[in-house]
C-alpha cells in the first residue's frame, strides 16, 4: 500500500470538515509501499485526522494559522513513520494519563 496516497484519500473524504478553516501541510517523504491491512490503516488515518479537526474546531478562537501537518518518512529498512501534528487545543491534563 502507498501510505502517502492513502492519507491523501482520507483527506479528500474529510475535506468538508476543514474546508477553508484549516491549512493542510503535506510533508511526504519518499517511502516504499508497505504491507498492511489497508482498511484498518485508513481507519486509523480517519480517526487521527478527525480528532485533529475536532480539536482545532473546539478552540474558542480560530486563527488563520490553524493547521494540520502530515509527515511521512523512512525510519529504517523495515519501518516508516507517519506524524500528524495539529494546532488544536490538545488533550486536557486531567485525562492525559
Amino acid at each position: 500500500m502507498d501510505i502517502n496516497n492513502n492519507v491523501d484519500h482520507t483527506l479528500k473524504l474529510l475535506q468538508n470538515q476543514f474546508c477553508g478553516l484549516i491549512n493542510i501541510k503535506r510533508q511526504y517523504g519518499k517511502i516504499p509501499e508497505v504491507m498492511c491491512y489497508p482498511g484498518k490503516i485508513n481507519q486509523v488515518f480517519m480517526n487521527l485526522l478527525s480528532n485533529s479537526i475536532d480539536s482545532i474546531k473546539s478552540k474558542e478562537k480560530l486563527t488563520e494559522a490553524e493547521e494540520i501537518v502530515i509527515r511521512t518518512s523512512v525510519v529504517d529498512e523495515n519501518k516508516v513513520k507517519i506524524e500528524i501534528i495539529d494546532t488544536g487545543a490538545g488533550v486536557p491534563e486531567n485525562i492525559q494519563n
